[in-house]
Order: C-alpha cells, then sequence, then structure tokens
C-alpha cells in the first residue's frame, strides 16, 4: 500500500550507467570533453559496479524492450511495463535467460 501512494507523488526514473574503459593511447589523444565524461563516469563506478548484478534485460516477443532491477530473492524484478507483451524473457548479465510472467502493472 504504501508503495503505491509513494508512485502518485513521485515521478520515476530509470537510469543506465555504461561504463567502458579506454586503453591509455586513446586517453591521451581524446578531446577535453570526452576526458570531462570519463572523469564524471569514473565517480559513478564504486557505486554502480555492485549493484550492476541486479541489473537485467527484459525481452518481449524476441527483442529486447526495457531494463530490469531484481528487487527480491523470490524472483521479482521491477522494469517498465508497457512494452511487455507476448513470451517475456530475462536475460541476466551472465547471458542466461529464464521466463517470466508478468504479475502486476500500474
Amino acid at each position: 500500500m504504501m508503495l503505491r501512494h509513494l508512485v502518485r507523488f513521485m515521478s520515476v526514473a530509470v537510469v543506465a550507467v555504461t561504463m567502458t574503459g579506454v586503453p591509455a593511447e586513446a586517453a591521451e589523444n581524446e578531446a577535453p570533453a570526452d576526458k570531462g565524461k570519463r572523469r564524471i563516469l569514473a565517480l559513478f563506478a564504486p557505486t554502480v559496479k555492485p549493484l550492476a548484478p541486479s541489473v537485467v534485460r527484459i525481452l518481449a516477443e524476441g527483442k529486447e524492450v526495457s531494463l530490469g532491477t531484481v528487487v527480491s530473492k523470490d524472483g521479482y524484478i521491477l522494469t517498465k511495463g508497457s512494452e511487455l507483451r507476448g513470451k517475456i524473457l530475462v536475460r541476466f548479465a551472465d547471458a542466461s535467460e529464464l521466463p517470466a510472467t508478468r504479475v502486476g502493472y500500474h
């Protein structure tokens, strides 16, 4: 009940941060804007890295439609519901996939 109450008053946003390494020789020749971007991404790395295993890709009818977050040990995943049609699969970071069932939508 409490979550439903909060959803009415909050705007929900999903943010994905992709961390990529830059070879040393490429870093020397990159534009100042790219160096700034790399520094900002590096600030997020300690926070994002431990959470990465809880982020999954959601596929519906064979195509990737959104990202999701594992929110409980028993398999509940929070994701965008508007694209979930037909056969739903969840792809984990190790590329394994499991079938999923939509249990709610608000």
